[in-house]
C-alpha cells in the first residue's frame, strides 16, 4: 500500500504492521522509518561532520601560522647583522618591517 499523502501515512503503517505482524508469527521484529526521520539523521550527521571538519581546519590553521612564524623568527635571529647594517645606513624599523614581511608574503 502506498500513502498518498502524510493523513493516509498512519494507516499504511498499521496496515502493513499488521500484515507482517500475521506474516511473522505475531513478532514484531521489523521497524519503520519515514522520510523526515531520515533526513532528521541526516541532518544530524551531516552536522557533527560540519563540527569535525571545521575542528581539523583551524587546528590545520594554527600549527601554519605557528609554522611561519617560527620560520619568520629564525630568518630574523640569523640576518641580525644585515639589519644592523641596514640601520647603520639609515634604513628604518618599518622599512626593515616591510621587508620581512613581504618575505613572508612570498
Amino acid at each position: 500500500m502506498w500513502a498518498k499523502d502524510v493523513g493516509s501515512l498512519e494507516l499504511a503503517r498499521e496496515r502493513i504492521a499488521t500484515y507482517l505482524s500475521s506474516r511473522h508469527l505475531a513478532r514484531d521484529d521489523f521497524h519503520f522509518h519515514t522520510q523526515a526521520e531520515m533526513l532528521s539523521v541526516l541532518g544530524s550527521v551531516t552536522g557533527v561532520l560540519t563540527m569535525v571538519v571545521t575542528a581539523l581546519a583551524s587546528v590545520s590553521l594554527v600549527v601554519g601560522a605557528i609554522g611561519i612564524t617560527n620560520i619568520m623568527l629564525v630568518s630574523v635571529l640569523e640576518r641580525t647583522r644585515e639589519i644592523g647594517v641596514r640601520k647603520a645606513l639609515g634604513a628604518r624599523s618599518r622599512d626593515i618591517f616591510w621587508q620581512f614581511f613581504m618575505e613572508a608574503l612570498v
